[in-house]
């Protein structure tokens, strides 16, 4: 209708997790495109790492006779178990798109 298309906007829970094991610590990456890395929190509480978020989009096409406007507001959160993991000494990095939790094991 129109001609319009619409505008792409990925699920927000749709995060891609990858979990691993070093003989040292737990490594978590997690991809979330397009969210901004003051938007996510990470912390480890009773045995669980908590990684919560948001998402805010806002689309605008602007045409001679019209203006299309569309925002997109989420939340998301994913909680892991990780029982043996020295949450004290937790340490996150963020590029491009990618989050990286570093958990090192107990001693």
């Amino acid at each position: 209708m129109f001609g319009l298309t619409p505008f792409r906007m990925s699920h927000p829970n749709q995060l891609s997790v990858q979990m691993d094991e070093t003989d040292s610590a737990y490594v978590v990456n997690v991809q979330y495109p397009r969210i901004d890395e003051n938007s996510v929190t990470v912390e480890y509480v009773n045995h669980h790492l908590i990684i919560h978020g948001k998402r805010e989009e806002f689309m605008e096409d602007k045409r001679k006779n019209f203006i299309r406007q569309e925002r997109y507001y989420s939340e998301f959160s994913r909680t892991f178990y990780i029982g043996n993991a020295d949450g004290d000494n937790l340490q996150t990095s963020y590029e491009k798109g990618f989050l990286k939790v570093t958990l090192p094991k107990k001693k």
